[in-house]
Parts: C-alpha cells; sequence; structure tokens
C-alpha cells in the first residue's frame, strides 16, 4: 500500500510541476562530438542539432558548474578545458592543463559546487602513475596537482567538497580536500577491479561498478560498509563501467558493455530504493553519454545516436541517430 501511494504522489508531483513550468524534460542538450572537436547544442523537442560550438580536439567529459552558467569541457587531445556560457553558446576562455608527458591526455573530469573547483585527471594508456590538478573556476587557472597512482579511470567529489573519490587501479581511494591525504581505500571484490563510481545526491553513499561484477555496490561512506548490491539479471550482464545518480538519488544509471558475440550494450536503469533493475536501453556502446533532465522526468543516452526516455513510465520518446560518436552529454 505504501508503495502504491508513493507512485500515486510522485506521478502527481510530476504533473503538477509540467502544469506549472510547461513541458517536462530539457530544454537544451549539450553533447560532446569527439570526433568533430564540436559541442553540438541540440534542441530536444526537434531533436536537431541546431549550433556546433568550436572547443578544442577530441572533446570527451562535459560538467555544468553550480548554477548552470559554465559549461566545461575536457579536450583530450589538446590537454584543455573549454569554458562554455551555456546561455549565448560561446567559449569564454580555455584553460591548458599542463601535462607534458608523452602517452598521458586529460581523462575523468569533476566540479564541486560546494567550492566551486574543477578536478581534472590525467588518463594514459601506459601503466603511469598519473596526476589530477585542481582548476580554481573563478580563477580560470590550475592552481595544484597531485600525484593519484595509476590507471585512474573515474573520479567524483562529495556534496561538500571535503573529500574526491578516485577509481584506479586496483582499488577506490578516498581524498581529503584540501590536503589529498588518503582518508580510505575500498578494495574490490576479488577477481575485479573498479570501473566507475557516482556520488548520491542527499544521502552518505557511493555507488560503484567493477567491470564483469555485473553488480552495482552502495557503500555508506560514513562507515564504510557495504549497504546494498544490486544485482544485474543474466539476460543483460557484460561489462560495466560510467554510472551516475538521478538528481534526487531515486534511480542509478550504468553504462554496460557486451563481452560476447550476443550481449548486449547500452544503458541499465535501476531503482536505488527498491534495490532492483527497472529498464534496459539498448542504445550500443555508450561511454559517458546519460544525462537526467533538471525536473527528474526524462532520461537522456547517447552512443553514437541519442535516445530520451519518459522516466516515469519508461517509454521512449525519441532516438536519432548522429552516426557519430557522442562522448558525453548534459541536459539544461
Amino acid at each position: 500500500m505504501y508503495r502504491f501511494f508513493l507512485v500515486i504522489s510522485t506521478l502527481l508531483l510530476a504533473l503538477g510541476s509540467t502544469a506549472v513550468h510547461g513541458q517536462p524534460g530539457a530544454k537544451k542538450l549539450f553533447i560532446s562530438l569527439t570526433d568533430e572537436g564540436n559541442l553540438g547544442v541540440i534542441d530536444p523537442a526537434s531533436g536537431r542539432i541546431v549550433r556546433r560550438i568550436q572547443v578544442g580536439r577530441k572533446p570527451v567529459a562535459l560538467q555544468l558548474n553550480a548554477d548552470r552558467s559554465r559549461l566545461y569541457v575536457s579536450n583530450t587531445a589538446s590537454n584543455n578545458i573549454s569554458v562554455v556560457d551555456p546561455a549565448t553558446d560561446a567559449v569564454i576562455t580555455t584553460v591548458g592543463i599542463p601535462i607534458t608527458r608523452r602517452d598521458v591526455f586529460i581523462g575523468p573530469i569533476v566540479y564541486s559546487a560546494a567550492t566551486n573547483t574543477l578536478y581534472v585527471a590525467e588518463a594514459s594508456h601506459e601503466p603511469l602513475s598519473l596526476n589530477i590538478y585542481v582548476l580554481d573556476c573563478k580563477l580560470n587557472a590550475v592552481t595544484d596537482v597531485f600525484d593519484a597512482g595509476p590507471g585512474i579511470v573515474d573520479i567524483a567529489v562529495s556534496r561538500d567538497g571535503s573529500r574526491l573519490y578516485v577509481v584506479g587501479e586496483s582499488t577506490i581511494t578516498v581524498y581529503s580536500l584540501p590536503g589529498f591525504a588518503v582518508l580510505h581505500s575500498i578494495s574490490p571484490p576479488p577477481g575485479h577491479r573498479p570501473t566507475g563510481v557516482a556520488v548520491h545526491p542527499s544521502e552518505p553513499l557511493l555507488a560503484a561498478t567493477y567491470g564483469t561484477l555485473n553488480k552495482v555496490l552502495l557503500t555508506n561512506t560514513e562507515n564504510w560498509e557495504t549497504e546494498a548490491e544490486i544485482e544485474i539479471p543474466k539476460r543483460f550482464q557484460g561489462r560495466q563501467d560510467a554510472v551516475i545518480f538521478s538528481p534526487d538519488g531515486s534511480r542509478i544509471f550504468v553504462a554496460t558493455h557486451k563481452t560476447s558475440a550476443r550481449g548486449l550494450s547500452g544503458v541499465i536503469i535501476m531503482n536505488a530504493e527498491l534495490l532492483e533493475m527497472k529498464k534496459y536501453v539498448p542504445i550500443g556502446e555508450v561511454k559517458r553519454g546519460m544525462a537526467v533532465s533538471p525536473d527528474g522526468l526524462r532520461g537522456y543516452f547517447a552512443s553514437d545516436r541519442l535516445t530520451e526516455l519518459n522516466l516515469l513510465t519508461y517509454a521512449e520518446i525519441k532516438r536519432l541517430d548522429f552516426r557519430r560518436a557522442i562522448g558525453c552529454i548534459v541536459a539544461m
């Protein structure tokens, strides 16, 4: 009975919000067109790219600041960050990241609203120890750097800006901010390595993926105990990496990749409260192309095409084929 009323209340709240604010979903989408070196601006209503913004070479990751007045674009081949004004679609400035080593390039990035800071991690195909750079978003300048070890594939920051979670070669290392002292290390299940991490927007929870473990593990960040495991049904099992929460923390979105000829690649949607899988979106190889509209009513998932999903009914609204690699997506 409780779940029934919870669902009805959620539907009424969503419908009420739609009635007041107009059409549900994002008003504007940004996608990184990695092979083009452009940032694509999409009108969700028409599904068309209405503008291309030239940034650096091989743009991948995107991060919005707290008031959504700045969009940070990681240019992985030119090793710099483009700072874009989402209101005018103009590049305000470009911040160079002082990467000098061969075979090292910009990897994952994450923005801290609490400190107005962008953390920029290095990446490499070689077994090298990698740095994380601290970019002060008020100064648009790199102000610090520290060695975070080899194999960085993802990073996340706590809501209060006091902790940085770094997914490395063999563990998830928790650093204090500022200072970069190691507070804790989360070891993966035997035979697996960590591949993705996300911070819950309001609870002391960390969601993590571990490649072919075919589970998402939820860790309590106050006592470091594993609080729950969400299993992926056998039909949809493969290799999981990128993971995000919805803005209200009620859903978890996981990029999954096939590991056999009969496997499936796409996005798995989980209910973070009921601890179960709810939907599989068969969109193909997704890098970091997962986003939720600010009102929480629409999901956007991108590979070489873009799928818009109603997150109340899980019905597909539209699918757009761009026939080019999309690195990341942001919903405004």
